[in-house]
């Protein structure tokens, strides 16, 4: 499970959407489901939804206060980069 988020232009005007989504395998090829859309949510709120399913499996590695401002920095010059963050 992950936060998809991506950028498109339209006239001018830049838009960005998250969708929380996950993977799965139909008939051996790796599909995507969407789960959830979040575009209407704050920057702040997203970030922090990434970094806590970063680490689902250990919530006491959330209290390393220097990780959550670097992704907050990051998401907010580049909302599209901010999920290569996540992945690793």
């Amino acid at each position: 499970m992950y936060i998809d988020t991506s950028k498109s232009v339209q006239r001018g005007k830049t838009y960005y959407r998250h969708l929380l989504r996950e993977n799965y395998r139909e008939g051996g090829k790796i599909k995507h489901r969407t789960l959830a859309n979040f575009s209407g949510l704050s920057d702040e709120v997203i970030a922090a939804m990434k970094l806590a399913l970063k680490h689902k499996d250990d919530l006491s590695a959330l209290v390393n206060v220097k990780e959550v401002e670097a992704i907050r920095y990051v998401f907010r010059r580049n909302p599209c980069r901010a999920k290569e963050i996540s992945a690793s």
